[in-house]
């Protein structure tokens, strides 16, 4: 099996903790892997217009932002942008409830997690996410 290039993820979420934790744990399980993070829309905008090929293999999208109705009203504009149109993006929320989770894929988001309670729930989601989309194929536009 051919080698993966490293994964390059843009992690969309304006809690300090959260960006803490995802940021430490994706070190810990594989260190090549680069975040980048949004804290708000206007950040966002600024990582997708610079987003060129090679683009993010992966967006990371926190369902509660503060200042908007939920992440899942930026899907729209995340598909806007030419090289971001396909990009896997993966809503997460501390939410489980099944109107969350339907209301996420309708808008077209390509995966649901819970957000894991304890640093070593988040060590095994964050080692099964980066194992997944290592490889996994991915758009090539």
């Amino acid at each position: 099996m051919a080698t993966k290039p490293q994964l390059r993820i843009l992690l969309v979420d304006d809690d300090v903790d959260t960006v803490h934790v995802v940021r430490y744990t994706l070190q810990k399980v594989d260190p090549a892997t680069i975040l980048d993070v949004a804290g708000s829309r206007e950040e966002l905008v600024t990582h997708l217009e610079r987003a060129v090929k090679p683009y993010y293999n992966l967006l990371l999208l926190d369902l509660m932002l503060e200042g908007e109705l939920n992440g899942l009203s930026l899907v729209d504009l995340i598909r806007s942008y030419p090289n971001t149109r396909l990009m896997p993006i993966v809503a997460l929320s501390f939410r489980d409830d099944h109107q969350t989770v339907q209301a996420s894929y309708h808008q077209r988001v390509n995966s649901y997690l819970q957000k894991p309670e304890t640093l070593e729930e988040w060590e095994r989601v964050m080692l099964a996410l980066t194992n997944y989309w290592k490889v996994s194929a991915l758009p090539s536009e």
